[in-house]
């Protein structure tokens, strides 16, 4: 039995400790979602409006488990391959260190460990889908290889997602855009999830907070910048993010019981590629971020992905030993909470059961 008091209290204790304006907080079982919950405003400038779990915010990061869907299902159809040089697919790319260029595949992309260096988000760029490619051929060439994608070193790069998304759109002739809503939004059920500001604006929209002593500041400018849609340009909400916890409980399984990635797949995005975190002992898997939680028996792995498009922090993790899933949103930086909400709400969930 599920006690909406206990798990709304933890919420509202952890808001309160990290000074978070906003969150919204959604938890799913296998079938469907069992609790979920706005808190705060939208915007602290309009009172009337308060989050709900409809509200929209920027899910940053976690778009790499759509992108991993995504590209997985590509695989699957045999339009690309996990162990293709990236050469193969864009002779056009040149790398600062040209020996990088005769390891680097799609599989090192998508577990961070194609050597592209560590990166922030790039406050302005281009909004138009079609300049990536430009945008790629201006960047990349000055970019620092420090690592040879043999060396298998992990380094989080937003880049190669970038690199990865423009490959499928070359291949399918399709922006990310439309493979994102072809292959995963629109077979999930995702129907709000969109890669559009102005169109996620037109729903309830959860402005971005910064603090401001004991209250906040509304950061009113939207920074939009294609580059990074593949690895981080989804706007959603709590509501729809469960029906991608599911479809990770699942195993690959969408709401209405089609399978649109094989077990296989499933088990590679779940397998530990590289250490993330040694000194939490989390990894990445392909497009997963693998979570080491401590609980009283001991330590599992949750699987999902958080994300940070500054002041916007975001999570969806799945733990598949209690079949729970829990994605929350937030308008303020507070990257604590990045995973543990997940970790508090399911320890507090499994007491329960």
């Amino acid at each position: 039995m599920i006690d909406e008091k206990v798990l709304r209290e933890k919420i509202q204790q952890l808001r309160k400790q990290y000074h978070v304006a906003g969150m919204a907080v959604s938890v799913t079982d296998r079938e469907k979602i069992v609790y979920q919950e706005g808190f705060g405003l939208e915007s602290v400038e309009q009172l009337e409006r308060k989050n709900t779990p409809e509200t929209m915010f920027r899910i940053a990061s976690v778009t790499k488990i759509v992108a991993g869907v995504m590209l997985m299902r590509l695989v699957e159809e045999g339009i690309l391959e996990l162990d293709k040089r990236v050469k193969e697919y864009m002779p056009e790319l040149v790398l600062s260190r040209p020996e990088a260029l005769e390891e680097m595949t799609l599989r090192h992309l998508l577990t961070h460990t194609a050597g592209l260096p560590a990166d922030g988000v790039i406050p302005e760029g281009s909004r138009d889908e079609s300049a990536i490619g430009d945008n790629l051929a201006r960047i990349v060439p000055h970019l620092e290889i420090a690592h040879l994608p043999s060396e298998c070193v992990f380094c989080y790069a937003n880049m190669g997602f970038t690199l990865a998304g423009h490959i499928a759109s070359k291949l399918t002739g399709k922006s990310i855009s439309q493979l994102f809503e072809e292959y995963v939004l629109g077979p999930l059920g995702m129907e709000r999830s969109t890669m559009d500001f102005y169109k996620a604006a037109t729903w309830p929209f959860s402005q971005p907070h910064e603090p401001n002593g004991d209250s906040w500041t509304v950061t009113h400018y939207q920074r939009i910048n294609t580059l990074y849609s593949a690895g981080g340009g989804i706007y959603s909400n709590v509501v729809e993010l469960a029906k991608l916890a599911r479809f990770l409980l699942n195993r690959g399984v969408t709401d209405t019981g089609e399978r649109i990635l094989s077990e296989e797949s499933m088990d590679l995005m779940f397998q530990k590629h590289s250490v993330w975190e040694a000194e939490h002992g989390d990894f990445y898997g392909m497009a997963i971020h693998i979570h080491n939680h401590k609980s009283g028996d001991g330590i599992r792995c949750f699987y999902g992905h958080c994300g940070n498009y500054h002041p916007y922090h975001s999570s969806v993790f799945v733990d598949p030993q209690t079949g729970y899933g829990v994605s929350v949103l937030m308008n303020t930086a507070a990257e604590p909470l990045q995973c543990g909400v997940a970790d508090a709400l399911i320890d507090l969930l499994e007491a329960a059961d």
